[in-house]
């Protein structure tokens, strides 16, 4: 794939497939990333503004390319405002325009930019570009896994965290440990050859597992949720919208419905608490949803 010069604009795109389009997306982004952060290095300016500054140039970017390039898809964007629209729609472009903000304002390199299709019930091409490596991992062609290396399995968790599921895995296989920033950059440790395996617990956002699932499946690696269930977001909407509409009006009951679905949504693989709130309001239902961070 031949690079994708931001400056230029979109037309050059026009015609690509899914998985093409999204890798010269994930690609032209990190490299405006890049640009972005040396400039504001070179005049000082704190993390906090080069990490907010970051996330807004790089999703302006991707929802107006794909605005423009696939206009008829839904978009879910980390940086941008959820929609109903998806709910009903069968192409959802799923992205990240910078994950691992952190990182990225501290100056490393280990993060990275998602942009991710899921068309139907999966996943069906995407892309993860390290842009400080100059890599990017797509669906097609897919990446090529390389060959186990001696000793011990390699383990990558997160810098801030250990969870509890990755010290299982670590003590029962005597895992070396690597930590790592973004979720795509821990992802794509395994394809170059640094990491084993990467287990996360604790709730994904669609746009932290999407674009590294996508790659990892293409690869032929397992990618799965915590619980060895296939990653399926669409069928449980389904779910979801079926028992509210069914229960529209009994406000009581379409609650506690609600409330014990997020409560078994893995973190936000399907359904997000704003999104929860205007099916409520869109049903007519009034009530309290509560959970660790929102009430509703």
């Amino acid at each position: 794939m031949t690079p994708v010069d931001p400056a230029v604009g979109f037309d050059e795109l026009v015609g690509l497939d899914d998985h093409a389009l999204a890798s010269a997306l994930a690609r032209a982004a990190g490299a405006i990333l890049l640009e972005h952060r040396l400039r504001l290095q070179e005049r000082r300016a704190s993390q906090w503004e080069i990490k907010d500054s970051g996330d807004a140039v790089a999703h302006r970017f991707l929802a107006g390319a794909l605005r423009h390039l696939r206009p008829d898809d839904a978009l879910l964007s980390e940086e941008g405002f959820d929609s109903r629209a998806r709910l009903s729609s069968d192409r959802v472009w799923i992205v990240d325009p910078l994950d691992g903000t952190q990182e990225y304002g501290e100056g490393r390199g280990d993060w990275a930019v998602h942009v991710a299709l899921w068309s139907g019930d999966a996943l069906t091409a995407g892309a993860v570009a390290l842009p400080a490596a100059d890599l990017t991992f797509g669906t097609d062609p897919a990446a090529s896994v390389p060959p186990p290396a001696d000793g011990p399995p390699r383990l990558v968790t997160s810098r801030s965290r250990a969870p509890y599921a990755a010290v299982i895995v670590a003590n029962s296989l005597g895992c070396r440990p690597l930590r790592l920033g973004s979720a795509g950059a821990k992802a794509m440790s395994i394809l170059m050859g640094e990491a084993d395996i990467y287990v996360h617990d604790g709730g994904m956002h669609q746009w932290d597992s999407a674009a590294p699932a996508a790659v990892a499946l293409a690869a032929g690696l397992h990618a799965s949720r915590i619980d060895g269930f296939a990653i399926s977001a669409s069928s449980y909407l389904r779910d979801a919208r079926a028992k509210l509409r069914a229960m529209a009006g009994q406000p009581a009951e379409a609650v506690e419905a609600l409330q014990d679905l997020l409560e078994r949504s893995p973190g936000d693989e399907a359904l997000s608490y704003g999104l929860a709130r205007a099916l409520l309001r869109a049903l007519g239902v009034t009530g309290t949803i509560r959970s660790p961070t929102y009430t509703l």
